[in-house]
C-alpha cells in the first residue's frame, strides 16, 4: 500500500512538472495565432481566429533580417570554434610542450570571465579597425568566449581515445588529415555533437555582446535582442514576439535534432 502511494505522488509530480514547463511554451504558442486585439481583450485559451501575419512580421523587414543574420553569426561560430577547438584539443591530449597547462588554464580563464568586462575594449577596438556594426566583430567575440569551451569540452574525448591509435595510424602510412576524418573523427561524433549543442545554444541566445557591437538598425542583431527592441522602443507587439519567439526556438530544435543520437552519449563519456 505505501509503495502504491508513492508511486501516485510520484505520477502526480511529474505530471504537475509537466504542466509547469510546458505551460509557458503552451501559451507562447497560442499567443502567436492570435491577432493584437485578442491578446489585449478577454482571457481565451485558444484562438478564436487564427492570425499568420504575426509570423509573417517576424521573418519580413527588421525581423527577417535580424533571423538571418543570426544564422550566420552562429553558423560561423560554431564552424570556427569547432575546427580550432578540434586541433587544439588534440594539441593538448597529445603533446607536452613549455606552457602547455598554463596556456590551457588561461583559455579556460577567458570562458569564466563576465562578458561585461570586455564591452569597453571590444568596442573600442572595432570601432577604431571599422569592424563595429558587422558579422565580424560579433563573430571573433563569441569566438573568444566559445573557443575555450571547445577546446575544454573536445580535450576530454579526446584523452579517452588510446594513443596506440596514433601509433598504428602512424605505422600504417597515414597522414594526418587521414587519420583525422577516417579514425578520430568517426570516434569523436559524441564529442562533436555535444560541443556543436552548447556553442550553438551559447551564440543563439547571446544579447549582450551583440547590443554593444551593433547598433539599432545594424544588420547583426540577434533575434532576441530584436525582441527587446520591439517591446521597449516600438511597443508591444505580443502576437509577434510570440511568433518570433517560436522562430527563433527552431535552428534550436534542428541542431538539437540533428545531434541527438550523439548528445546523450556524449554526456555520459565526455566532460559533462
Amino acid at each position: 500500500m505505501r509503495m502504491r502511494l508513492s508511486k501516485v505522488l510520484k505520477i502526480i509530480f511529474l505530471v504537475l512538472a509537466y504542466i509547469f514547463f510546458a505551460f509557458p511554451l503552451y501559451w507562447i504558442l497560442s499567443s502567436a495565432f492570435k491577432p493584437t486585439f485578442e491578446i489585449w481583450g478577454q482571457l481565451t485559451y485558444f484562438p478564436q481566429k487564427i492570425e499568420l501575419g504575426n509570423f509573417i512580421k517576424c521573418v519580413t523587414g527588421l525581423w527577417g533580417e535580424a533571423l538571418r543574420n543570426s544564422l550566420i553569426i552562429c553558423s560561423a561560430n560554431v564552424v570556427l570554434c569547432l575546427i580550432l577547438g578540434f586541433l587544439a584539443a588534440y594539441a593538448f591530449t597529445r603533446f607536452k610542450f613549455i606552457g602547455d597547462k598554463h596556456l590551457y588554464f588561461w583559455l579556460l580563464t577567458n570562458r569564466m570571465a563576465p562578458a561585461a568586462a570586455f564591452t569597453i575594449p571590444f568596442f573600442g577596438i572595432y570601432t577604431g579597425l571599422g569592424l563595429w556594426d558587422t558579422h565580424i566583430a560579433v563573430i571573433l567575440t563569441y569566438t573568444l568566449f566559445n573557443l575555450p569551451l571547445s577546446i575544454w569540452l573536445l580535450s576530454g574525448f579526446f584523452v579517452n581515445i588510446p594513443r596506440e591509435l596514433d601509433e598504428a595510424a602512424e605505422i600504417d602510412g597515414f597522414k594526418l588529415s587521414s587519420y583525422f576524418r577516417r579514425v578520430i573523427i568517426p570516434l569523436m561524433k559524441p564529442g562533436i555533437g555535444v560541443t556543436i549543442f552548447f556553442l550553438w545554444t551559447f551564440s543563439w541566445t547571446e544579447m549582450l555582446l551583440a547590443s554593444v557591437l551593433t547598433s539599432t538598425r545594424a544588420k547583426t542583431y540577434t533575434v532576441q535582442l530584436m525582441l527587446v527592441l520591439a517591446a521597449m522602443g516600438f511597443g508591444i507587439d505580443w502576437g509577434a514576439a510570440a511568433a518570433a519567439g517560436l522562430v527563433s526556438m527552431i535552428p534550436a530544435i534542428v541542431a538539437i535534432y540533428w545531434v541527438r543520437r550523439y548528445i546523450l552519449t556524449g554526456f555520459t563519456f565526455g566532460r559533462i
